[in-house]
């Protein structure tokens, strides 16, 4: 979204000429985010468009409608498909047809219900797309503010538009705190909340509400091992033969991450939350996480966390998964954390001593502990004297609280490492020790010779 409300399409087949291709406005606001899937399983039933292979669609998150209307017709996530796919965005298709082919034409849209939220905000700040592990359902992981973590289907679209999402897509799951039903998992009795009240969900000074961001783990997880990344032989014995085992099937566990933002914060940063989500349609806690230590007040007086006086400082904001349940996570001027969710199913204590996931929250007497890997500061290039008027840093008028670092967002390299987005300094490539992989061993360019200071 590189203006007020447009949606740029940039050709990267030349890394070193990239071309812009095709645009769209979408006023007010445009969106925050956006995610890309290719259909090849999908037959759309005008028969100009059913000749392609292959089925390009666009998600894109954009919060205003859903800020300004409170939903209804406006709503927020907004499903887009591209009826000629990559094909018309190649920078050689100049011909008419093609040109106009570049139009989007939205699709599907969704905003949940009313009666389905606690009150609060409610908007799309984000959302992710992926292909879940053990169902194949093909869903968007929405981060809708005070309305928590939505779980909507978009595995089959219409064979034609819905553009107001009258009755698609469906959303399948969700969480917050707060119970949102009358009966059933969402209700009071139910194991798909926290047993809070609204008031204790959409307080922000105990951490929660705001939810910011979700990122769901690509593979199911066992006991800190991974079906696609560790060797079977590595598995532990609770893991059996795999995710189909009949005695240990059981134990391969789907997880989902999800976080606030606070822009400022009095009495914590937040937690991270994660999420069961092996049965996406009964989503339920597992384990939350909150920045280590004590924090300082203004008096110097000890704090019970770590707090948020203003700009951002120590929110989280974007995060990522690995193998095995490592997560990462980026808190602004925090830094870069990485926390392990590997062994929560093995660590959580349950109300009759054997998992009852159908019971979800319910069941549990104590939460698993998500587990502190590490973190890593950025600082500016430490090898330069003066890195700042090398560099040339632009503060963006304190915006970033003029400080190194101020850790904006991050992604996992499936060979080990961690690409940190510093918003003063730049980008820095990281390693933790756990995520060495030896066939991809790139030792740094550089190191830090101790000093005796």
């Amino acid at each position: 979204n590189s203006g007020m409300n447009r949606l740029d399409v940039i050709y990267v087949g030349d890394k070193t000429s990239p071309i812009k291709v095709a645009e769209w406005n979408n006023p007010p606001a445009g969106f925050h985010n956006q995610d890309v899937h290719v259909y090849c399983d999908w037959e759309p039933a005008n028969p100009l468009w059913s000749g392609e292979e292959c089925h390009l669609f666009l998600f894109g998150a954009d919060p205003y409608p859903e800020l300004v209307a409170g939903g209804g017709p406006a709503k927020g996530t907004q499903v887009f498909y591209v009826p000629l796919g990559f094909e018309s965005w190649l920078p050689n298709q100049n011909d008419e047809q093609q040109n106009s082919s570049r139009e989007i034409l939205r699709w599907g849209a969704y905003t949940p219900e009313a009666d389905t939220t606690c009150g609060g905000s409610v908007f799309n700040h984000d959302h992710v797309f992926f292909v879940h592990p053990k169902t194949k359902q093909k869903l968007l992981i929405a981060s809708y503010w005070d309305a928590g973590l939505r779980i909507v289907d978009v595995s089959e679209p219409p064979n034609v538009a819905d553009p107001y999402g009258v009755s698609w897509p469906q959303e399948i799951g969700r969480w917050m705190g707060c119970s949102s039903d009358d009966s059933g998992w969402y209700g009071p009795e139910g194991g798909g909340h926290a047993d809070m009240s609204a008031d204790e969900w959409l307080d922000t000074a105990q951490g929660n509400g705001n939810i910011h961001y979700a990122v769901p783990f690509d593979e199911l997880v066992c006991n800190g091992a991974n079906e696609k990344w560790t060797p079977m032989q590595e598995w532990p014995t609770e893991c059996g033969s795999g995710p189909q085992d009949a005695t240990y099937g059981e134990n391969w566990r789907h997880y989902t991450l999800i976080a606030p933002e606070y822009g400022s914060n009095d009495n914590h940063t937040g937690y991270v939350w994660t999420i069961d989500t092996t049965d996406p349609t009964k989503p339920f806690l597992v384990s939350k996480w909150r920045l280590p230590g004590e924090g300082m007040k203004e008096n110097g007086s000890s704090h019970p966390q770590h707090w948020i006086p203003g700009g951002y400082i120590y929110s989280p904001h974007n995060g990522d998964t690995g193998p095995g349940g490592h997560a990462y996570w980026a808190h602004y001027h925090a830094g870069s954390w990485t926390t392990d969710h590997g062994h929560v199913w093995e660590e959580l204590i349950w109300e009759n001593g054997e998992p009852e996931p159908d019971r979800g929250f319910r069941a549990i007497t104590e939460l698993a502990p998500t587990h502190t890997v590490g973190y890593y500061l950025p600082s500016g290039p430490e090898w330069m004297d003066n890195a700042s008027e090398v560099m040339g840093y632009d503060l963006a008028d304190c915006w970033a609280a003029c400080m190194i670092p101020f850790d904006w967002g991050l992604q996992y390299d499936p060979r080990g490492f961690v690409l940190i987005s510093e918003m003063v300094s730049g980008i820095y490539v990281v390693q933790f020790d756990e995520d060495f992989d030896p066939r991809y061993n790139y030792p740094a360019l550089w190191a830090i010779e101790a000093s005796d200071d």
